[in-house]
């Protein structure tokens, strides 16, 4: 597995980061966390709010964002990029448990309960984020309903990723595991009866996710080359037939 120097973000350098797209005119931190779904059709006052209790930060790749133990002290949002959140072993070896997308959270349940943080986080790209303080945070779900409702969808939502995710990785094959995630992106392009992927991060990242070495993983890839089950390019894979895929992992 890849390794390579962190740089930990501390919170002086999150208040005097002001990153160029925020400080125009035209775009502001309220903009964005409109932009950002759990946000959407929350009353602009509300959001304006939220955005005064905010500090921006611009992480780049291999930067850490908060570390097992740490006191959790509100609520990240992923503008855009990618973090990883990690166990590690006392051995080193990393376990990665999620990977945030653009537009999600993270960290409000450590926040929530009071307790410190249970994994590591790291930006796996450049990426933005935005940290509400709780304090701030609190205020807002205390005063609208509206609100703490999509506050408590979110963490639903994520829950049920979880819980999928950790279905996936009971499989007892390698093989189903691999296949279960390619097919859990039923939902992208579609072309002639044709399901083309795009893998949202690196293979490594994919591989240790469903408790996969790197090498194991691709092997899996390349006897379902080899099989004419999926086309592999980059990032980028075809799979002809997403039912013949699919019996291929029940036998």
């Amino acid at each position: 597995m890849p390794t390579r120097q962190s740089t930990t973000l501390r919170p002086s350098e999150a208040d005097m980061s002001t990153p160029q797209i925020m400080d125009t005119p035209q775009i502001t931190v309220a903009d964005v966390l409109t932009d950002l779904p759990l946000f959407n059709g929350i009353d602009r006052a509300v959001v304006a709010r939220l955005a005064n209790g905010a500090n921006e930060l611009d992480a780049p790749r291999g930067a850490t964002v908060f570390r097992r133990g740490q006191s959790a002290t509100g609520m990240h949002i992923l503008v855009h990029g990618q973090v990883k959140l990690t166990l590690r072993s006392s051995n080193g070896d990393e376990r990665i448990m999620e990977v945030v997308g653009g537009g999600q959270t993270f960290g409000e349940a450590a926040m929530f309960l009071g307790r410190p943080y249970l994994a590591d986080a790291e930006t796996v790209v450049d990426s933005r984020l935005l940290h509400v303080a709780k304090d701030t945070l609190l205020a807002e779900i205390r005063a609208d309903s509206e609100f703490s409702q999509k506050v408590i969808a979110n963490l639903s939502e994520r829950l049920y990723r979880h819980v999928a995710n950790l279905e996936i990785c009971m499989l007892s094959s390698g093989v189903r595991r691999v296949i279960r995630y390619l097919l859990s992106h039923e939902s992208e392009d579609r072309f002639d009866g044709e399901l083309h992927i795009t893998l949202p991060t690196k293979k490594w990242i994919i591989a240790s996710s469903l408790n996969l070495t790197q090498e194991h993983f691709s092997r899996i890839l390349h006897a379902l080359v080899r099989d004419d089950l999926i086309q592999v390019d980059g990032r980028q894979v075809r799979i002809p037939d997403a039912s013949r895929l699919r019996e291929y992992a029940v036998h």
